[in-house]
């Protein structure tokens, strides 16, 4: 794709609890700051569009923020992470986010909270950074370093996929459910 601003990815349910506030707030950071970056919000609302775009008229990021809302096909969801440079996923609150596994697998280099599933995904900050949830500063600060240098973006990027390939491809899948069930089965046969 042609070189221009950094774009930041956000993909996910537009919501306060998925961090999105937390979010808009780092990218207020970081254009205060003068970084080229570009912020695209994609997924569903869910009755907080209006608050999203006032915010962004409010903080003055109609320039650097693109809310897109959802994504309805596969091909969208694949066009999104490869036309993105970054992944961040603010969310106070989650499970083993598929977002995440997704751009992680895509190469991209990611930012998340420090919550539920994401240590894990990121190798404890091996493979990603971490931030505390409701750090909008140290998300800038994360992100700011992602914008600026990008050896480092490549470099989380390649450490992403290679962790992805490695520990939740399909193939390692079937193979740990094969042994899961070889040793249950081992188990209820003595």
């Amino acid at each position: 794709k042609p070189r221009g601003d950094v774009e930041v990815l956000y993909m996910g349910w537009l919501s306060k609890a998925k961090g999105l506030f937390d979010l808009l707030e780092a990218a207020h950071i970081l254009k205060r700051n003068g970084l080229g970056f570009k912020l695209k919000l994609v997924g569903p609302a869910f009755g907080t569009g209006q608050m999203v775009t006032n915010y962004i008229k409010k903080h003055d990021l109609e320039d650097i923020v693109d809310f897109q809302g959802p994504v309805t096909s596969r091909e969208g969801v694949r066009s999104a992470y490869q036309q993105a440079d970054i992944f961040v996923f603010p969310s106070h609150f989650e499970g083993f986010p598929y977002a995440l596994m997704e751009a992680s697998s895509s190469g991209l280099p990611c930012v998340g909270t420090r919550v539920g599933g994401i240590p894990e995904i990121f190798d404890n900050g091996f493979c990603g950074v971490l931030v505390e949830k409701k750090s909008p500063g140290q998300m800038a600060e994360a992100l700011s370093k992602l914008i600026v240098d990008a050896e480092y973006r490549v470099n989380l990027g390649n450490r992403a996929r290679k962790r992805m390939v490695q520990k939740y491809s399909l193939h390692k899948s079937i193979n740990d459910f094969k042994h899961v069930m070889k040793v249950a089965g081992e188990k209820l046969s003595h």
